[in-house]
């Protein structure tokens, strides 16, 4: 384990500036190392690391800590081009350099983010949540860390309100290029994970028997709606709400949950976010059953920290808003499971062996035969063959409900 001297990753200059944020003027740095975070691949659009450090505090008492270190994945091209051309890692290293501090200073509970103790352009360094027993859940949640998640989700936006209230700009206004758009655009290598998302879909719908027409022609209600909304409250939204960048404690009855990686954060109405998390990480019979409940939950959560951060004065919506615009969101939420199934229920080890070639990463993103490898891993993998097929069930059914009211 060697001491990192590559130039993607930190000198000692910076990492002796790191661990004063960290532990104070009185530490001094001896000597730090980096290790594979795991041995499969972890995150699509980064490269993760643990970062190992040893300390001199006060007593001269030497210690070792670890911190979670990202990085830009320089070492996969059709990656690292994709993450160029987005700027989806400069998205987040501004993010934590100008948003964070300003959402930090406007609620007193902090426990829903990961601290971030340094940032470069290509580089962030986190505190380690494994220390602290957190982890990644199943793919689908269950009740508890789908309560734990709505509950970040929550304060997160209610962060968003209040400091646009303290600050009296809006979000939109201070940071556009910011939060400027980089996934649901109609332009390069995102449009083409689109495209490629839609043909997989259309492909399932004429195996299903299903009418093939409509199923295209509902996604391009994303665009629109992925826009900041001139006629309901937006707030900055994470983004990108799967499970492997939600990670969990085991707290009882109910975990704390830390919200990661925020490379496609975005300004919407915070139904856009909620509605896609319900249906990236949830079954349809779980929503059935518990949709209104948990839209509840998040709406208490909500209400109660937009009141305890602003001495009652914060202005909170009401549950009967939340249901519409849940409702007027719900097709987002559709379009977002069938866009992110066909990636992110990739088993783990077959994710891991795609990723390790020149070409790998293009091919199960956005490669010419991308429909043709998930059609044939469908009846390899029956779990992820329900889901893709709940999906597009769910996508055609939405779609004769918006016909029907038009």
């Amino acid at each position: 384990m060697a001491t990192c001297n590559n130039n993607q990753y930190l000198d000692r200059e910076e990492v002796a500036i790191m661990i004063k944020e960290a532990f104070g003027t009185a530490t001094k740095l001896v000597k730090y190392y980096s290790t594979n975070l795991s041995d499969k691949r972890v995150g699509f659009m980064s490269s993760h690391r643990t970062l190992v450090v040893v300390v001199e505090e006060n007593d001269c008492e030497q210690k070792t800590y670890s911190f979670f270190l990202k990085s830009i994945p320089y070492e996969i091209e059709n990656q690292l081009s994709w993450i160029l051309e987005s700027k989806i890692f400069t998205k987040e290293t501004n993010f934590f350099k100008f948003i964070v501090p300003e959402l930090m200073a406007s609620i007193n509970d902090k426990s829903w983010i990961a601290r971030c103790y340094f940032v470069k352009d290509d580089l962030m360094v986190f505190e380690d949540l494994k220390v602290k027993k957190f982890k990644i859940s199943t793919k689908i949640l269950d009740e508890p860390c789908v309560r734990a998640a709505l509950s970040s989700y929550a304060k997160l936006h209610a962060a968003s309100i209040l400091a646009e209230r303290r600050i009296g700009k809006s979000w939109i206004d201070l940071y556009p290029e910011l939060l400027e758009e980089v996934l649901f655009v109609c332009k390069g290598m995102s449009y083409k994970w689109i495209n490629t998302g839609v043909d997989i879909n259309v492909a399932i719908a004429e195996k299903l028997g299903f009418d093939h027409k409509s199923v295209s022609a509902m996604f391009s209600q994303i665009f629109d709606k992925a826009a900041p909304s001139k006629k309901r409250q937006n707030v900055l939204c994470h983004g990108d709400p799967w499970s492997y960048n939600l990670m969990f404690d085991d707290s009882q009855p109910l975990p704390k949950c830390v919200l990661v990686d925020f490379q496609v954060v975005r300004y919407v109405p915070p139904m856009f976010e909620i509605a896609q998390f319900m249906h990236i990480t949830t079954g349809r019979e779980f929503r059935k059953q518990r949709e209104t409940e948990m839209l509840k939950h998040y709406h208490d959560v909500l209400c109660k920290t937009l009141k305890e951060n602003s001495d009652g004065q914060a202005p909170v919506p009401s549950f009967s808003d939340i249901l519409d615009q849940y409702e007027e969101m719900k097709i987002v939420g559709i379009i977002s499971a069938a866009l992110y199934n066909p990636t992110i229920l990739v088993n783990g080890d077959v994710m891991t062996e795609k990723l390790k070639s020149f070409d790998g990463f293009a091919d199960l993103m956005f490669g010419s035969d991308r429909v043709k490898f998930m059609l044939e891993y469908m009846e390899k993998d029956t779990i992820f063959k329900d889901r893709l097929v709940e999906c597009i069930t769910e996508l055609i059914e939405r779609s004769n409900i918006l016909q029907a009211n038009k």
